[in-house]
């Protein structure tokens, strides 16, 4: 039963009338002839293998064919299986109303099974609506999104072209960054959204190769260096391995940027951030930790939703740790937290060794690029 159930028929032909009418006789007719076959060997019991016929034809074409296979139903255990056989009356009047509760309880089970498949027929139609209507609002987004990136970075490079040439007055030079910072915003904005679609879908595509776990935490600190240094936060990285790591790493800088980016916005002023790389048997544990305000344990378990904020101002999409979860699991890991209100927060993954066992050395050779020194800032 389960079975029919799940059987996935056309919806055109499965809401036809010659299908739902074309069911319910042939469920009949496979009742009746099944049911001579073996009447024989049973205790008589007419109604037998006509009760599921009428089920079948009522799941599977709703009230209609539900009546009809209950009227035949009923002829057919009064010709074939009530005394006297072989014509349509019945001689028992007990037999008669046997034959009179099985209509009725046949004419009930259609309404029922009738009812519950209109019920079921809306429910999808809304769901094939708002399905595309999702992927119609999600293809105008990704256009957008895609569309905006060109012109943020016209306006980037002009800006950063004329601050670098100093052909601006002094007091214009203030405006310039002040742009500069806004297109890096909108342009960090409109990757994140392209990111958080690409997730919903299950198309974060990611390439791993062997990385310098040393160059990812120091070409992430880079990036937040700036941020570190106006909030009066101290950065400090410590790589203990020489060991290379398998991952996508322009992927896994972003999720280290995101993951420090939120630390040093959560950590008051003269308060430390740092990243760490330890070995164990899985592979190299990457850990995040901050000497911040920490995380309620009632909102542990809301941090990796998407929108979430913790409550501070000019937060962004809320869309960052999502991201970086979706991003670790596409790796075949797992971002895990822990939290002390008032004392600070650790957000750690894990990322298997690179496949040949090399160091970092080797795995930069690999890129074509110098192995990095180790970064120590504040």
């Amino acid at each position: 039963m389960q079975a029919l159930s799940r059987m996935r028929l056309d919806p055109r032909i499965a809401d036809s009338n010659a299908f739902r009418y074309g069911v319910a006789v042939a469920c009949v007719v496979v009742a009746h002839v099944a049911q001579l076959a073996i009447w024989s060997l049973i205790p008589p019991s007419p109604h037998l293998l006509f009760y599921p016929a009428v089920f079948l034809a009522a799941r599977l074409g709703g009230r209609g064919p539900g009546y009809v296979a209950t009227a035949l139903s009923t002829l057919a255990i009064a010709y074939g299986f009530l005394p006297p056989e072989g014509l349509l009356a019945v001689a028992d009047p007990s037999d008669a109303l046997d034959l009179a509760i099985f209509f009725g309880v046949g004419i009930g089970i259609s309404i029922a099974l009738g009812q519950l498949r209109s019920a079921l027929r809306r429910e999808r139609d809304e769901a094939n609506r708002a399905r595309a209507a999702k992927e119609s609002t999600d293809a105008t987004w990704s256009m957008v999104a895609h569309d905006l990136r060109q012109p943020l970075n016209v306006i980037n490079l002009g800006s950063s072209e004329l601050n670098r040439r100093g052909t601006v007055a002094p007091d214009m030079e203030k405006m310039l960054r002040l742009i500069q910072r806004s297109t890096d915003r909108a342009r960090d904005l409109v990757d994140h959204a392209l990111d958080a679609m690409r997730a919903a879908e299950g198309k974060l595509v990611v390439a791993p190769g062997p990385c310098d776990p040393g160059e990812l935490c120091a070409h992430a600190l880079d990036a937040v260096a700036l941020l570190a240094s106006g909030q009066g936060v101290t950065l400090e990285s410590d790589v203990a391995t020489r060991r290379a790591v398998c991952c996508d790493q322009p992927r896994l800088e972003q999720v280290l940027t995101n993951l420090l980016g939120n630390a040093i916005k959560f950590t008051p002023r003269g308060g430390v951030v740092s990243v760490y790389v330890d070995e164990v048997p899985e592979g190299l544990r990457f850990s995040v930790r901050d000497t911040g305000r920490g995380i309620p344990n009632e909102e542990l378990d809301a941090i990796f939703t998407k929108f979430w904020s913790g409550g501070a101002a000019n937060n962004g999409t809320g869309l960052g740790l999502w991201i970086a979860c979706a991003i670790l699991e596409a790796h075949g890991s797992r971002l895990t937290v822990e939290s002390q209100v008032g004392k600070g927060t650790t957000f750690a993954f894990t990322l298997p060794f690179d496949g040949a066992s090399r160091d970092v050395k080797d795995a930069a050779s690999d890129r074509g690029v110098p192995p990095p020194a180790s970064f120590l800032a504040s």
